[in-house]
């Protein structure tokens, strides 16, 4: 990637290599086999639901431009660490198998768009986009006000 491409990206998407380059290594197995075990579980839940409906943040009113490190953040009076603790989507990322969409559900009480989530079973991508489409239709977001 040029520099020039690079000054295009969000600036978290240009922090966030950097910041996984200095994570420790230690613990990469029992990692993976939490992932397993997550797997499992998922795995269990989509055998009785074809589609899991989450937030999409735990937290309404997030700003986009949060720092991918650092001490944790206070959003809502809560702390909160910038890169894992207000956003619901990192396990279903994590797993790698589980389609998700975000689909905007409106905004919050400070204007910034709130969403969320749908999850399907491994590969089916149809059923996460036919839903995300439904929900759309039913409550349609529009568009955030940009200042």
């Amino acid at each position: 990637m040029s520099v020039g491409e690079r000054a295009l990206l969000w600036k978290p998407a240009r922090e966030f290599p950097g910041y996984t380059r200095r994570l420790p290594r230690t613990g990469f197995a029992d990692a993976q086999k939490y992932r397993a075990r997550m797997y499992e579980d998922m795995r269990a839940i989509f055998t009785r639901y074809r589609l899991l409906i989450t937030p999409s943040a735990a937290l309404p009113g997030v700003a986009a431009v949060l720092p991918v490190e650092g001490p944790p953040l206070t959003i809502g009076h809560r702390q909160v660490d910038p890169v894992r603790d207000w956003y619901r989507s990192y396990p279903f990322n994590l797993l790698g198998h589980l389609p998700n969409a975000s689909v905007p559900c409106g905004q919050s009480a400070s204007g910034i768009p709130d969403g969320v989530q749908v999850v399907g079973r491994c590969y089916d991508e149809a059923s996460v986009l036919r839903a995300s489409a439904a929900l759309e239709r039913v409550r349609p977001a529009g568009r955030p006000v940009i200042v």
